[in-house]
């Protein structure tokens, strides 16, 4: 569980999870697929509002992870 002050996830683990996501999809997810794919991680995956909160945007985001 998080800390108060303290990020459970970090930028790479955000990265980490969008490839993840990518390799299991079979495909650069969009924010609707990622959603659905980190909510069946019962909360192992940074969730998709993490995500753009520490990258900014989507789009971002996937730059960041190479896709």
């Amino acid at each position: 569980m998080a800390r108060e002050g303290r990020y459970k996830f970090d930028d790479e683990n955000c990265i980490d999870a969008i490839r993840l996501a990518a390799r299991r999809l079979g495909k650069t997810p969009n924010g609707a697929e990622y959603r659905a794919f980190a909510s069946a991680s019962e909360r192992s995956l940074p969730s998709h509002a993490t995500i753009r909160i520490r990258f900014g945007t989507w789009h971002d985001a996937l730059a960041k992870a190479g896709l």
